[in-house]
């Protein structure tokens, strides 16, 4: 399951982790993984609920099989179920997010047509899933966010993101709401986020 989420993850990573002119580049190229990587992400919207929703279910799985297992562990030491509630979460943290994702950063270009498959599977999974999210958590949402950060909003008072670089790295912590003005990814995105 570890290993699951951390592929999961460095997905995430790499494919927005690819500039716009990778992007452009992947569209022409004659590899029909790297066109399908500039496919899945004419839909950044759709590719990120799917990250979520999997990622999501499977940290939900590695923590529902640790609190069964600790549950065995701290009938008969409650210090070494200490240890390993820590332990757990770390673990999730180290190998199901952060590293991976630096492996990711590190080549999207490489990672990112690897990636395309499987998140365009799961995207097939989970549609269901994504419509429901779509209709009952982020519909509504909509006019709550257009009234905090308005169509056309100026980014002077956040980092805007460069539009030939990838999303990944720096730029995460400036989600606060310039990305609407971003090609990259759309206001749809942008609320789910």
């Amino acid at each position: 399951l570890l290993v699951c989420s951390g592929t999961v993850s460095a997905s995430e990573t790499s494919l927005f982790g690819l500039s716009r002119r990778t992007l452009h580049e992947f569209q022409r190229s004659g590899k029909p993984m790297r066109r399908r990587v500039h496919a899945l992400m004419q839909q950044p919207h759709q590719v990120l609920m799917t990250v979520l929703i999997a990622n999501t279910a499977i940290n939900v799985a590695i923590f529902s099989a640790a609190f069964f297992t600790l549950r065995g562990i701290a009938e008969s030491s409650a210090l070494a179920a200490a240890v390993a509630a820590v332990a757990v979460p770390l673990a999730v943290i180290l190998f199901g997010e952060m590293l991976p994702k630096a492996l990711a950063l590190s080549n999207p270009r490489h990672f990112a047509p690897a990636a395309a498959g499987m998140i365009a599977t799961l995207q097939l999974v989970l549609v269901p899933i994504q419509r429901v999210l779509d209709r009952f958590v982020i519909a509504p949402i909509t006019p709550a966010e257009r009234m905090i950060f308005p169509p056309g909003r100026s980014c002077s008072s956040v980092a805007c993101p460069d539009p030939d670089s990838g999303m990944a790295g720096p730029r995460l912590s400036s989600i606060g709401g310039c990305f609407s003005s971003s090609v990259m990814i759309g206001a749809r995105l942008n609320q789910l986020i």
